[in-house]
């Protein structure tokens, strides 16, 4: 596993409370195959895709919170 996913994965719980309803979080640097875990985790905190953006096999996404 990447660091970088890791960091991501340990501080969903953080960044989604720190949106507000409405608000967007932009996540980027990570490869197309861990989309479907960062996703699962967020959608834990009320926190949806709004686009997701690939570029060979990094990712790049725009969630929002609920």
């Amino acid at each position: 596993m990447l660091e970088f996913r890791r960091v991501l994965f340990r501080s969903m719980k953080q960044m989604a409370a720190c949106l507000k309803s409405g608000g967007l979080l932009m996540m980027s640097g990570f490869y197309q195959n861990d989309v479907d875990d960062l996703l699962n985790s967020a959608h834990n905190y009320g926190v949806t895709l709004k686009q997701k953006l690939s570029e060979n096999s990094w990712t790049a996404l725009v969630v929002q919170k609920n």
